[in-house]
């Protein structure tokens, strides 16, 4: 028999011991890891919510006592604010934050994500932050905040007899100043209900972090999520004790009442852009290329256009308005505008944006420019959309700015007259799609006043290819970052002739109003209806009015009140005791809880060639269509709105024959 060696015996004792260690970590792991799959099993979101898709909650941020022990943990943190990670000391922890149900006009946001907390602590202070000035959009409506220095990180964090955290970034807290909110809400937590909670100032803006913590790097999920944390009224006295664990360990926590609500919001992540004319010879593209943004139906081909000239090279800018800077956070991703070829067709658009300038209306015509992403000397651009850019026109800023980019600094820049509106698009070429990378994110650029004569040559290289030397001149337009807060498509004013097809006067809301010919009955009674481009609310007290002219809101010669109906993106107006030989202005109110849109209506019976008097040419015109089927061509006629043209029609626009707009 062959006796073993000691190398032979040694390899399978070894064997033995190792096979026995994975038993046993079978034994005692596998039943929980199973017990816990089955538990996050019975917490999971449903199918149709993946990690993608989970929106961030409200958070109700509850007080903790200030003595409580420091962690002095040293992280390096990385946000959308600067380029590299900075070293930080975690401190005390400050605020303990629970997912919440907030309800607002009996509207419910709800909790997706229950088992997720924030905890916030205090970091050590550094200096040389700078002042920045931002525009975030949140349910409140869009508002400019007053960035300060990082104060605060907020920890995912569980409660020990919840469940596991998940699905959840890290942020960064900056303090921050802006207007009051001013709003009531309601607010509902594993804790309790709490009612009419005042929504106050805002406190922080918190930006998803890049989380270095030893050999731990924890990234962002989520970079478009924000928070910014308001304070809120005085709260009843509360006091619970929390077991809760975090990646920086196990901690039990003395949580008093509430002080401050976070709420989910967008944060406009682009820069300014300076863009400065083209010199020297140009070259069109003549590249087709297929486009789809905001404005385009959601289905079916994209539309196809020609890229054609060059037209203005915009480089990133640093913009200072009363010491506050915006400064740029992308420094290597530039904007070549080119031409367009013109579109088959095109709508106009009421489009209410809201930027640093404020709040405005544009009217937003034909697109001209595609804005591609561009960068210089070799160097590669990075995250930042392609934009389809609209003529445009709207009202004057008239604001004095200075400016600094690569080039230069020019101060007492007059920012004037909005010239183009810009969408991010989805670009398909041969090679492939580029599809929206920051759908909350547009651009308006306005006229700027002349600048001093300026020339400079750039090497660029985009996805048409590379352009050496391309000679640039002096300015002529700030792109400034923007929200798209609403777009209106279509206003009108709708009768149903006999109870049969729907025939509509269009109102524009710009320039000369539209003139609805036809009676209002013995109570003056019409309806408006106004067509967003996407689902509204209408959340004001009331939620329409006249604001100009005779006229109620309601129908039958009796005021309901202001109360409109809202299906999707369509609002219909019902307005009585309408005066006629006048102009009137109709107000919604708080439109998706911000905006008010105000559609102008003249009221001018008889006038069927919309001319704003009634005479003999309406009475001719009327004689002529006598016997005709109402149509889409001639439904200005049936002023009786009875589904017929007739002596009727005739007998009525010859009796209001030398009336007359004002």
């Amino acid at each position: 028999m062959k006796i073993p060696t000691y190398k032979t015996i040694t390899t399978h004792l070894l064997r033995a011991a190792l096979l026995f260690l994975v038993l046993a970590f079978a034994i005692q792991v596998m039943p929980v890891l199973a017990q816990r799959l089955r538990k996050k099993a019975a917490h999971a979101q449903p199918a149709t919510l993946d990690q993608a898709t989970v929106r961030l909650d409200h958070f109700k941020a509850y007080k903790l006592p200030p003595d409580l022990q420091p962690l002095n943990a040293h992280v390096m943190l990385k946000d959308q604010f600067g380029p590299l990670p900075q070293p930080r000391i975690v401190l005390n922890p400050f605020r303990f934050a629970n997912p919440v149900d907030k309800e607002r006009n009996n509207i419910h946001t709800p909790i997706t994500n229950p088992e997720s907390h924030l905890k916030l602590y205090n970091l050590n202070q550094i200096t040389g932050e700078p002042l920045r000035s931002i525009i975030v959009k949140n349910q409140f409506g869009p508002q400019v905040l007053q960035v300060q220095a990082s104060r605060l990180l907020a920890v995912p964090t569980s409660r020990s007899d919840g469940g596991q955290f998940h699905n959840l970034d890290h942020f960064q807290c900056y303090d921050c100043a802006g207007q009051s909110v001013n709003v009531a809400v309601n607010l509902t937590d594993e804790f309790h209900t709490e009612n009419n909670v005042g929504v106050l100032q805002p406190r922080f803006l918190c930006n998803p972090v890049e989380k270095y913590f030893g050999p731990v790097v924890t990234g962002v999920m989520h970079p478009d999520d924000h928070l910014v944390f308001y304070a809120i009224s005085a709260q009843p006295a509360f006091n619970i004790a929390l077991n809760t664990s975090n990646q920086f360990g196990a901690e039990s926590l003395p949580v008093q009442e509430a002080d401050m609500l976070g709420v989910p919001s967008a944060k406009v992540q682009l820069d300014h852009f300076k863009a400065y004319k083209i010199g020297g010879t140009i070259v069109p593209l003549n590249r087709e290329v297929k486009l789809r943004d905001q404005f385009d139906p959601a289905t079916g081909p994209p539309e196809t256009r020609t890229v054609l000239n060059p037209f203005r090279f915009a480089n990133p800018v640093d913009k200072e308005r009363n010491n506050i800077h915006t400064p740029i956070t992308n420094t290597e991703s530039h904007l070549k505008l080119y031409t367009l070829n013109p579109p088959s067709g095109s709508i106009l658009r009421k489009v209410v944006v809201f930027n640093q300038f404020g709040q405005s209306t544009l009217t937003v015509r034909a697109s001209s420019l595609l804005a591609v992403p561009t960068g210089v000397n070799g160097i590669a651009f990075h995250n930042l959309d392609h934009f389809k850019c609209y003529d445009c026109g709207g009202p004057e800023v008239n604001i004095m700015v200075n400016l600094t980019d690569q080039f230069h600094t020019e101060n007492n820049v007059l920012v004037v007259q909005p010239r183009y509106f810009c969408n991010p698009v989805a670009k398909t070429v041969s090679s492939g799609t580029t599809p929206i990378l920051h759908p909350v994110d547009h651009l308006i650029f306005y006229s700027i006043n002349p600048q001093p004569a300026f020339n400079t040559t750039v090497n660029t290289n985009n996805q048409f290819g590379a352009e050496t030397n391309l000679p640039l001149l002096e300015a002529d337009l700030l792109g400034v970052p923007s929200l798209k807060i609403l777009v209106v498509t279509k206003a009108v004013s709708r009768k149903v002739p006999g109870g049969a097809d729907t025939f509509d006067v269009n109102l524009p809301l710009d320039g000369t109003p539209g003139i609805e010919c036809r009676t209002g009955g013995s109570t003056g009674d019409f309806t408006m209806v106004v067509t967003f481009a996407d689902a509204v609310t209408v959340t004001g007290s009331p939620q329409a009015a006249v604001s100009t002219g005779i006229g109620d809101i309601g129908s039958g010669g009796v005021s309901n009140g202001g109360v409109v109906s809202v299906s999707g993106s369509e609002v219909t107006i019902p307005l009585t005791n309408v005066a006629n030989a006048q102009t009137i202005n109709v107000t919604l109110n708080s439109v998706n809880g911000s905006s008010n849109v105000v559609i102008p209506m003249t009221t001018l019976l008889g006038d069927t060639n919309g001319n704003g008097a009634v005479n003999a040419s309406d009475v001719s015109l009327t004689k002529s269509k006598v016997g005709q089927a109402v149509d889409a061509t001639n439904f200005r006629n049936d002023v009786t709105v009875n589904g017929s043209i007739n002596a009727s029609d005739v007998s009525l626009v010859k009796s209001k024959s030398g009336t007359a707009l004002p």
